[in-house]
């Protein structure tokens, strides 16, 4: 089933280098509300107490997605598992598999970043 563009959030393990998609979500949303979304399922995921509460009141210095071009993630440091965010430019389900592609930043020629989009990755669907 092709879905094209799209904002999807997988949960990565480096340990197997397997990727799970978690959602599905407009391709038209701010990015500021995906940072959040990738702060917030990290937090749900694998946060203790303390980091729920300090992100709650929006006191975590640790907890802040990075972006690079159309990818959002979170990780911390030592951590094996984290939740990464790519906005989709093709993407399609095929049985238990989800298939994308998005735009990467690839090289800096005279101060102006190039583009190209990705090779196929696919993630396991749940």
């Amino acid at each position: 089933m092709k879905i094209g563009k799209t904002w999807a959030v997988f949960e990565c393990d480096d340990v197997d280098d397997s990727r799970k998609l978690l959602s599905l979500m407009p391709p038209r949303l701010p990015s500021q509300y995906v940072h959040f979304f990738v702060e917030q399922t990290y937090v749900d995921r694998y946060g203790d107490l303390n980091e729920k509460l300090a992100h709650k009141k929006r006191n975590s210095v640790n907890l802040k997605a990075q972006a690079n071009g159309s990818v959002v993630s979170l990780k911390l440091a030592g951590e094996k598992k984290y939740i990464v965010a790519y906005r989709c430019i093709n993407s399609e389900i095929l049985g238990n598999t989800f298939r994308f592609t998005f735009r990467k930043i690839s090289s800096q020629e005279n101060g102006l970043h190039r583009t190209a989009e990705s090779d196929y990755l696919e993630a396991e669907v749940s």
